[in-house]
């Protein structure tokens, strides 16, 4: 409950809120973490940058933005002398320096919702607590960061009533109270992780603390720790923490240790796993062990199985067992199944790695998973029928099977919220193999899991009336030995999260709901009012409807922003209708819906610009929300430089959504020809173009036709779109469904290759989901399971037939060494079979080769049949190589850099028949590397061939032609091996100058303009844009070796040169070495001496790693493999 506020007077400051931002080289979020301050609905602000001596452009990002916005001020401190000191200094040097009544901290990645600091301080203001928190989730994919801690709001509470609360070791989630900071002179150590220590204190010495379910902050991963330094201080921010509850609260101890083995010894134990032996990996072993030692055993005992098998492994010092153990997480959980034990008390057990393994003597009760068993289930579609709500869903408890007939059962039942009251619901068993394929399981079946079941809608009715009830659908499922229950979540497919409501009695709405964060219910709503009408005219929005009550003469109509705010009103008129209604009439003024503030000058991520508006009926008393007319369509306009919505909530309610002006798709159909038709309206501009961007970077476009603000696109998806998720954007605004047309959205369209599904993400999102067209029998790896043990074997015993079988980086592309050998091949004449088998069904061949997706019956009939395999990755595990196949291996390209331990499976190296390999170098680096005792030939590498042989002009011509590109432009090519580096497009745009297009091929894909910035992510080969790359920007990639041939100037671009590179780039480069993308500038603007002073260097380094690149690699590949006449001999 609310407590007085720290002192009976606040002192007010300057101003009500400041805002510290301290940032070490963050120049490529800073610009979005101010922007998001800058349009906070909370205008009495200050925000103080702090400059934590960074060497990138950050700075000038500060000021610019504090020459444009005086509530912004830049302090700046001098280099960090060490490099490692941490954000805390920075921190306090910006409190000091702050005057606000109420003191916040966002890091410079960080970016912040419009409504997040005006309810956290409303919050204050009204509870009087010293602190309020909020929610922390992930930008990219909306993971929580503290799950536990923000599940439900609670005002005036306290770490020790919600020890979950010690998980959260952050403040950039958080307003403080500037009195209760100054009162215990709280202030932040030094290195990394500095807040941890800071959060946790102010939640024990906070009297009251306000706990809000909203999400306040987004912030972005950051790459895990990976050096022994790094690791040691991640378990030195722990034992200050465990030191600091030691003295201050110990009963909080336990809880915070059970979170802290969880995540930071996790962290640690995984760190291990990767790391060479050595002393560092030793160190961070003895640091782990040393924060087990003194762990409470109840903390140890409130983990779950995995978690207690590797922290039994780590302080036993078992590396080896950790290792094994740690491969399996990693990469065949999908294995994982629950065993039951014993007779007369049934017990259930994880067959993990080591499970009854009586040499390694691990305790059978740390497997254990009993009480971990949890129930799994959803609802997948709610229709009507004959006057009955007919749902359809699934349960199923994790990791134990549920084949049809076997001996479970499945209950469900409607729970209402508040009297705990139970309809239970007849059950017809349905067969759902498609729910066994979504689990992802390879030897647990959930055929058996799926559910019927239909409502008599008068069941729901209180003491024979239709009350206002909130019902919840539970299912429980049961099978010999165990039970669970759980609320059913909701469909996985999005069209099924804004299901339509019905009426099921005259004034009374029978609502689906597909609560987001918790599960699926249905609510029952007597109308009271509802709106029927709107339009918009002269500044005024106009709402028309009925109540059914007599509105009081002081009646109004409001309108409040959801996350809090003054509330605009407008007064109601009323009309008494012949039917007991009451007719209403009110104007809004249209600016009310806007929360000011200047426009924003670059796009914001929506997650933090939308603003949502409740408008609600005040009778005097109360607001009375306004159910809205389901018949009733989505009406948007424009205010100043916003968008305003007028829309639907998920509970059927009137809202209004304040945004950037999106498109709206309000038609999407498939056509006879499979051309997915879609048609919508944009309040903004008019591209050309609609763009489709998947999650990994990737891009496409498709032409866009106007009819005044209508849009309509018509692409075939099925020829445009690779496997994956993507999503539509214009101009780089999201484009929206509106919410009342999302249910009617169409079902999946499969096609040759691709099943292709529209939906939504975020809620209303656009998103198009692109599938292997798989059939229902081979979907799924409890499927591919069956097959695998079943039939695979079988067709190893039929006789090999005169097929090759080319698998490009894992079946993924039409690319690299193996196709250069196929059109060898082809070339020739071959008589035989060219197979390329593709995991997505992603790429075509051309005419005399054919595709197969992998997974199907006919892959496998193939690869246990065909007499060759000429690769660069690896075969599937369950691959048997049979007496008489033939398998040449191309690999990797030139390493440069150490393998890493675990990234081919051990058996692979044992199935080649031959490697051939690019040059003597790589030739002895790979038997250490790929642990391969066989023959080895260098050969030079076939996929370099099109750099070398006559043709090459030609064939540069063909690909730029297919790019797009111009014929008199340069072309530079960016293609690291690792992450992109922070690259300041801008600034290379002008060292580039408008002779030059800068072309990006990055892992992930990053965003070009069309123009001057072309992203070539997507393209299939990377030989080819050597072909037509006049300049190569990368890192230690092994393109540098295929590149350094053509005698074209490469230049090394990387913040640092790797630790762990086998040849010494700092004397062997056959570029400069860049460390700042000011640097590549410089380079690219001055290219001609650039590439005149390393003359030498590239001449040098293409003798030792190109000196057989002389464009017949391949044709030495193909006499080596299959013999000269390339027919149907063994090979030589």
């Amino acid at each position: 409950m609310p407590v007085e506020p720290s002192r009976s007077v606040e002192p007010r400051g300057s101003v009500e809120l400041s805002v510290v931002v301290p940032f070490h080289d963050a120049e490529p979020h800073l610009a979005a973490c101010l922007e998001s301050l800058a349009r906070q609905t909370l205008r009495d602000l200050e925000v103080i940058m702090v400059d934590d001596g960074s060497a990138d452009g950050g700075a000038v990002v500060a000021k610019a933005r504090a020459a444009r916005d005086p509530r912004f001020t830049l302090l700046q401190r001098d280099r960090r002398p060490d490099g490692g000191q941490g954000l805390g200094p920075a921190r306090d040097l910006g409190a000091r320096h702050a005057s606000g009544t109420y003191l916040a901290f966002v890091d410079g990645g960080d970016v912040v919702p419009r409504h997040a600091l005006e309810l956290l301080v409303g919050s204050l203001r009204l509870s009087g607590s010293d602190l309020a928190g909020g929610g922390v989730r992930r930008p990219a994919d909306g993971r929580p960061l503290v799950p536990g801690a923000y599940r439900e709001t609670a005002v005036g509470t306290h770490v020790r009533r919600r020890p979950a609360l010690v998980e959260d070791g952050i403040v950039g989630n958080k307003v403080y109270r500037r009195s209760f900071w100054d009162e215990h002179g709280f202030a932040f150590p030094g290195g990394p992780h500095e807040d941890a220590a800071v959060a946790i204190r102010t939640h024990v010495r906070a009297r009251a603390v306000d706990v809000l379910a909203d999400t306040v902050c987004y912030r972005r991963a950051e790459p895990p720790e990976g050096t022994r330094a790094e690791l040691e201080l991640r378990a030195a921010s722990v034992c200050a923490v465990r030191d600091l509850l030691a003295g201050l609260a110990p009963d909080l101890l336990t809880a915070y240790e059970t979170h802290a083995l969880r995540t930071d010894l996790g962290a640690l134990a995984e760190a291990v796993c990767r790391m060479p032996a050595g002393p560092d990996r030793d160190a961070v072993m003895a640091c782990g062990q040393r924060l087990l030692h003194g762990v409470a055993p109840e903390a140890l005992a409130a983990q779950r199985a995995h978690d207690r098998i590797r922290f039994r492994l780590f302080a036993a010092g078992l590396l080896d067992e950790l290792a094994e153990f740690h491969d399996f997480r990693r990469h065949r959980m999908q294995d994982l199944r629950y065993v039951r034990r014993g007779l007369f008390r049934p017990r259930w057990y994880a067959a993990y790695p080591l499970f009854e393994d009586a040499e390694r003597n691990v305790p059978q009760d740390a497997f254990e998973v009993t009480a971990e068993i949890e129930a799994r289930g959803a609802v997948d579609e709610v229709s009507w029928s004959g006057g009955r709500l007919r749902i359809s869903g699934h349960a199923y408890l994790d990791r134990v099977p549920m084949t049809p007939g076997d001996q479970h059962t499945v209950k469900v039942w409607l729970r209402e919220r508040r009297s705990g009251r139970r309809v239970p619901l007849a059950v017809r068993r349905t067969v759902r193999s498609d729910v066994t394929a979504r689990a992802g399981h390879a030897l647990v079946c959930y055929d058996g899991s799926g559910f019927t079941a239909e409502l008599e809608p008068d069941a729901l009715r209180v003491g024979g009336a239709w009350r206002e009830a909130r019902w919840e659908l539970h299912a429980e499922v049961a099978v010999p030995g165990r039970r669970g229950e759980r609320r059913l979540g909701n469909p996985v497919r999005g069209r099924g999260h804004w299901p339509p409501a019905t009426e099921v009695a005259p004034g009374v709405l029978l609502q689906p709901v597909a609560e987001p964060g918790a599960g699926f219910r249905l609510d029952v709503r007597p109308v009271r009012a509802m709106v029927t009408g709107w339009r918009t005219a002269d500044g005024t929005v106009e709402l028309t409807g009925f109540t059914r009550f007599a509105p009081l003469p002081e009646a109004r109509l409001t309108a409040r922003r959801v996350r809090g705010g003054e509330a605009a009103t407008a007064e109601l008129d009323c009309i008494p209708a012949g039917d007991g209604t009451h007719a209403f009439h009110a104007v809004l003024p249209a600016a009310a819906l806007h929360s000011g503030g200047d426009a924003a000058e670059d796009e914001v991520p929506r997650c933090v610009d939308d603003v949502y508006w409740r408008i609600t009926l005040h009778d005097g008393a109360k607001d009375l929300p306004l159910t809205l007319d389901p018949a009733l369509r989505e009406h948007r306009f424009t205010v100043a430089d916003r968008e305003i919505v007028l829309t639907r909530s998920r509970y059927g309610n009137l809202r209004a959504v304040e945004r950037a002006h999106r498109p709206v798709v309000r038609d999407c159909a498939w056509l006879a020809d499979g051309t997915l038709h879609l048609g919508g309206d944009h309040l903004g501009g008019r591209p050309a173009r609609l763009t489709l961007r998947r999650r990994t970077g990737e891009t496409r476009t498709v032409p866009l036709s106007w009819d005044g603000a209508a849009f309509t696109a018509e692409f075939a998806p099925h020829a445009v779109l690779t496997s994956g998720t993507w999503e539509a954007a214009l101009d780089g605004r999201p484009v929206m469904v509106a919410r009342d047309r999302i249910a009617a959205l169409p079902a999946p369209r499969t096609g040759e290759r691709h099943e292709i599904e529209p939906g939504v993400r975020e809620g209303d999102a656009l998103r198009l989901t692109v599938r292997p067209a798989l059939p229902e029998e081979e979907r799924g790896r409890y499927a591919q399971g069956l097959i695998q043990r079943g039939l695979y074997p079988v067709l190893c015993g039929t006789p090999l037939r005169d097929t090759v079988v080319f698998d490009a980086d894992g079946f993924a592309r039409y690319a690299g060494d193996p196709r250069a050998v196929h059109e060898e091949l082809l070339r020739r004449g071959t008589d035989l079979d060219c197979v390329w088998l593709s995991r997505r069904g992603d790429f075509t061949v051309p005419d005399g080769g054919r595709t197969v997706l992998l997974g199907t019956r006919e892959s496998y009939e193939i690869l246990a049949t065909a007499r060759y395999i000429v690769g660069n990755w690896c075969l599937p595990e369950w691959f048997v190589k049979r007496p008489g196949q033939f398998y040449a291996q191309c690999g990797q390209g030139t390493p440069f850099e150490r393998g890493r331990p675990g990234r081919w499976p051990s058996g692979e190296p044992a199935r080649w028949d031959l490697m051939v390999a690019p040059n003597e170098f790589a030739a002895k680096v790979w038997p250490a590397r790929y642990g391969y005792a066989g023959p080895i030939t260098v050969t030079g590498a076939p996929r370099n061939d099109v750099l070398h042989r006559p043709d090459r002009a030609e064939t540069a011509a063909r690909v730029r032609a297919g790019l797009g590109l111009p014929a008199d432009r340069k072309a530079v090519l960016y293609a690291p091996a690792g992450p992109p580096a922070d690259l300041d497009l801008g600034l290379l745009r002008r060292a580039l100058g408008h002779d030059h297009v800068l072309l990006l091929r990055t892992r992930p894909a990053a965003p070009g303009d069309g123009e001057a910035v072309v992203d070539v992510s997507g393209h299939g080969d990377m030989a080819d844009l050597l072909a037509v790359a006049d300049v190569l920007v990368t890192d230690h990639s092994p393109v540098m070796a295929d590149f350094a041939g053509t005698g074209r100037p490469i230049l090394l671009f990387g913040r640092e040169t790797p630790r762990d590179l086998i040849v010494d780039l700092d004397k062997e480069a056959p570029g400069p070495l860049l460390r700042t993308c000011g640097e590549l500038a410089d380079a690219i603007g001055d290219l001609d001496a650039v590439a005149r002073a390393h003359t030498a260097a590239r001449r040098a380094f293409a003798a030792r790693f190109c000196a057989a690149d002389d464009g017949h690699a391949a044709a030495r590949v193909a006499d080596l493999v299959f013999g000269p006449d390339a027919g149907t001999g063994r090979p030589a």
